[in-house]
């Protein structure tokens, strides 16, 4: 994001909330959050990932989504990129029985979309 961020609590089990510690006024406090989903079995990873791809319209040629190699077994970038920032989006990848969604959910094209999708090959490079 560019800016100091810190943990905000009471988002759940799966998911981890970070808020910009010092926004600027009459700027929208930049936010960035992961939801991890860990499945018990291959199968139920299946239906769960195939359900995401339908709903959030995961599949060339549809606009502000791009496949991306190298993350996880399969990812896309969800979201629009501006100078090589983004304001609302983020990645959503799977990995074994995991999926996640790391997601820049701030107004304002501020978001490194370089950075997100080094984050997110990390987070996919610790699942397992």
């Amino acid at each position: 994001m560019g800016v100091p961020m810190k943990l905000v609590p009471g988002h759940g089990a799966i998911v981890c909330m970070y808020n910009e510690t010092s926004p600027k006024p009459g700027m929208d406090t930049a936010r960035v959050s992961l939801t991890l989903s860990v499945r018990k079995s291959p199968e139920e990873e299946n239906r769960s990932w195939n359900n995401t791809k339908v709903i959030r319209r995961l599949k060339p040629g549809e606009k502000n989504i791009a496949q991306l190699s190298g993350i996880g077994d399969e990812a896309w970038f969800d979201g629009h990129i501006e100078k090589g920032k983004v304001d609302m989006g983020g990645v959503l990848a799977r990995k074994g029985n995991s999926d996640f969604m790391l997601e820049s959910a701030t107004l304002g094209y501020r978001a490194s979309a370089a950075q997100i999708k080094a984050i997110a090959k990390r987070i996919a490079d610790e699942l397992k």
